[in-house]
């Protein structure tokens, strides 16, 4: 229901404010057919065990995603907690870059337009083709933006800012492990 009612959505507005909607709901249509298949194979233990019986550590992996999702699923509360703390979470990631966008460009870009560029853009960092991803999230990340209003070369300098920042902070702080 959900998914025809975004399919439906994508034929309202005119103009250039339409080409902003459906590129929004594209990437909502694209997140949302990847989780659910991502979900469906991990959830059916029949696929998973036919998929990975022969890579033990990965099965092993699967079975505590599959159990960690089954709990996640099951209960309201650890539900709604975690949809708060990632909407916290996504905005505060969102936020240094929406900073440099508005330092660097006179373009008013809405914060809403900054979290869905960063997170396609992170989307690429999923199966890294260069270490740290570098390169490929500036590409898409400063694609994302042009596809705005956003000018390639703002959008490419916020891409090497925001992602040299993210970079830097890593190298200097480290992280846990």
């Amino acid at each position: 229901v959900i998914l025809l009612i975004i399919l439906l959505l994508l034929f309202v507005g005119v103009g250039e404010f339409n080409m902003q909607i459906n590129l929004v709901l594209s990437a909502a249509i694209a997140i949302l057919i990847f989780s659910c298949i991502g979900y469906k194979i991990v959830a059916n233990e029949r696929i998973t065990n036919r998929l990975f019986r022969k890579f033990g550590r990965l099965n092993g992996i699967i079975i505590d995603v599959r159990t960690a999702l089954r709990r996640f699923t099951n209960n309201k509360k650890v539900f709604a907690l975690t949809l708060f703390y990632s909407i916290v979470w996504w905005s505060l990631e969102s936020l240094p870059l929406y900073l440099i966008l508005r330092a660097l460009s006179d373009v008013k870009v809405s914060f809403t337009i900054t979290m869905l560029a960063l997170l396609i853009a992170n989307i690429t960092k999923v199966i890294p083709i260069t270490p740290t991803s570098i390169g490929v999230y500036e590409l898409v990340l400063a694609t994302t933006l042009k596809a705005y209003g956003i000018g390639w070369d703002i959008g490419l300098s916020a891409a090497l800012i925001d992602h040299s920042i993210k970079i830097i902070y890593v190298l200097v702080v480290g992280r846990d492990r």
